[in-house]
């Protein structure tokens, strides 16, 4: 299993009938896997936040009606990304550590 296709929700799945991620990666990927997933974390989380701070009626810059809404949000989602990309707000950082904490630093 590729890093990039480790999603948040089944990193660490509790369900006993299926196999959690992790335990398909090598150790030596773990690591990054946990960053991938933390930094696609914060730059979701960042988005509503992105999208909160673009001006509404900006329709001279993003368009009217469903196409203005579109692209307003798919800016918000790459410059979220780019947020998150390089350091974010350290939420990632924060999920990181306390990822690594309750698995006693074996991530």
């Amino acid at each position: 299993m590729s890093v990039a296709t480790v999603q948040l929700g089944n990193l660490y799945n509790t369900n006993p009938s299926t196999k959690p991620v992790m335990d398909g990666l090598r150790a030596s990927d773990r690591p990054k896997a946990v960053r991938a997933v933390t930094q696609e974390f914060e730059a979701f989380v960042l988005q509503s936040f992105v999208e909160a701070l673009l001006p509404d009626e900006a329709s001279a810059f993003f368009g009217r009606g469903t196409a203005g809404a579109f692209w307003k949000s798919m800016l918000s989602e790459h410059v979220a990304r780019e947020l998150a990309r390089g350091g974010g707000v350290g939420i990632g950082n924060l999920i990181e550590k306390e990822l690594a904490e309750r698995s006693g630093g074996n991530v």
